[in-house]
Parts: structure tokens; C-alpha cells; sequence
């Protein structure tokens, strides 16, 4: 392609996108933190109720099943989450 056949940048549309990354990017942080404030209310909690759960569950050699029963069903929970939040 030659320049003159080239299609001349659209620079509204550019100087737009700018203005909507700028604006949403507060939104986004405040999201992001709230997130993270959420995933450490739910570990301190977890820390909290796991003596209980073992307890309940007849023992101290069943806590690395619980952990990762727990780690586990966080980690699947993930893209549902996502899904949810789109």
C-alpha cells in the first residue's frame, strides 16, 4: 500500500480510548483492593475455623486434607467468579 492509499488515523477515535483507559482506571484499582481485602478476610477466617474442622473431623492428620480441599475448591472458584463479575 502506498500513503496515499493508506486511510488516515482517526484520531478522535484515539484521544477517546485514552479518556476511557484514565477514567476507568480508579474504578479498578478500588476493585482490585476490595478483592484483596475480601481474600484476606476469608484466610484470617479460615486460620480461625481450621482447629475446629480438624477437630470436628477426628484429628490433626486430617488438616493437610482440609487445607487442600480448601486451596482447592478457592482455586475452581476463581473463573466462576470472573464469569460472574463480567
Amino acid at each position: 500500500m502506498t500513503a496515499a492509499t493508506r486511510p488516515a488515523p482517526d484520531r478522535r477515535a484515539e484521544a477517546r480510548a485514552e479518556v476511557v483507559d484514565k477514567r476507568g482506571c480508579p474504578s479498578l484499582v478500588v476493585a482490585l483492593f476490595v478483592s484483596m481485602l475480601l481474600a484476606a478476610l476469608d484466610q484470617t477466617i479460615f486460620g480461625t475455623a481450621l482447629p475446629t474442622i480438624v477437630g470436628d473431623l477426628g484429628g490433626v492428620d486430617q488438616m493437610l486434607w482440609v487445607a487442600t480441599a480448601y486451596m482447592l475448591t478457592s482455586t475452581i472458584m476463581m473463573p466462576v467468579y470472573g464469569k460472574l463479575g463480567t
